[in-house]
């Protein structure tokens, strides 16, 4: 099978390889589409540490059931998107309901000194079924992939345990501040405010709900939201950012981070000793697939603004290059294998 192999920091090559063989208790998926995620893109730099080459990238997945083992409740031909995340479903936080915490957790498309495992940016991958989610029609196969990120942000929000009456800032205006944006929206929040140096993100911002939207390299978020917050999600994962939530709290609010980009950053500690301030690190998806699949069949979600390119897998390289230089104004783009 043909497949888009990371092979060196900004190397990738479209090449023959491999086909997966499916495994005892698992899917053979034939993927549709993947989107490229900001993880990936770090990944493809060298910076993360969690894509050490060779590896095949990619855990937005959606694509075609092609073959399953006896008992399985999947059929070929089955319209599906995938989890990211591999579990085992012994451990005591997976006992718990917590898969996201897993013990012996795993990210397909991602390597590491722990462990490897392949990703979607390929013709075919083959999963645990317990990671595989049905979709039906309605939903096209683009959408489909971009679940797994909607996910990550309800699992956010849930975490928040955020009042309609918060006020609530979102930093960083990707796919996942996108997504909460339109869930705390849909869910009655009355006043959000949306913070990126990317006006024309801070555009689709406003599009899925925002009240009010600022550029922090035009105006300072501290004149501009002079009583505080309630709550503020981290969406990038960076230490400005991280701060920018920090500083922008009222005494006792809460702080959820989302965004995992820079291994270390720099906490204010006496601000957050002082003003009793609650810092949430929120982790991947735990159980919220299908309450997205059903928002977004329902048609209470869209990515209508956010998926802004479609591409051949085989034209991969030249979107990650592309994505990693910056000078863009893409959200999110989807490769067809």
């Amino acid at each position: 099978m043909k497949a888009l192999v990371h092979t060196k920091p900004f190397g990738l090559e479209y090449v023959d390889v491999n086909s997966p063989v499916r495994k005892e208790g698992e899917v053979l998926i034939k993927i549709a589409s993947v989107g490229i995620c900001g993880s990936d893109i770090h990944g493809y730099s060298g910076q993360s540490g969690r894509r050490i080459p060779p590896i095949i990238m990619g855990h937005e997945a959606s694509g075609i059931v092609t073959d399953v083992g006896e008992n399985s409740r999947f059929n070929p031909g089955d319209r599906v998107c995938v989890d990211s995340t591999i579990y085992c479903g012994l451990c005591e936080f997976c006992i718990k309901q917590k898969v996201n915490l897993c013990s012996d957790r795993k990210v397909i498309g991602v390597s590491c000194e722990e462990y490897y495992r392949d990703g979607a940016m390929a013709e075919y991958i083959s999963v645990p079924e317990r990671i595989v989610y049905k979709i039906n029609k309605s939903i096209s196969m683009d959408d489909a992939a971009l679940i797994e990120p909607a996910s990550v942000a309800y699992h956010s929000i849930s975490l928040s345990q955020f009042n309609k009456d918060d006020t609530i800032m979102v930093v960083g205006a990707g796919i996942i501040g996108l997504s909460i944006i339109q869930v705390l929206k849909m869910r009655g929040c009355n006043e959000i405010i949306s913070v990126d140096i990317n006006d024309s993100r801070l555009d689709v911002a406003k599009f899925y709900g925002a009240d009010f939207v600022i550029n922090p390299q035009r105006e300072k978020i501290s004149q501009k939201i002079n009583k505080g917050v309630d709550i503020a999600f981290e969406a990038v994962g960076i230490n400005s950012t991280v701060n920018y939530c920090i500083d922008s709290v009222k005494k006792s609010g809460k702080v959820i981070l989302v965004g995992n980009v820079q291994q270390n950053v720099t906490f204010p500690l006496q601000k957050i000793v002082t003003r009793e301030l609650i810092i949430l690190g929120s982790c991947a998806i735990s159980g919220e697939y299908p309450e997205v699949i059903r928002d977004l069949t329902d048609g209470k979600i869209n990515f209508d603004k956010i998926v802004t390119s479609t591409a051949s897998l085989s034209d991969g390289k030249q979107w990650f290059d592309e994505l990693s230089s910056g000078k863009h104004n893409q959200i999110k783009v989807i490769l067809n294998p």
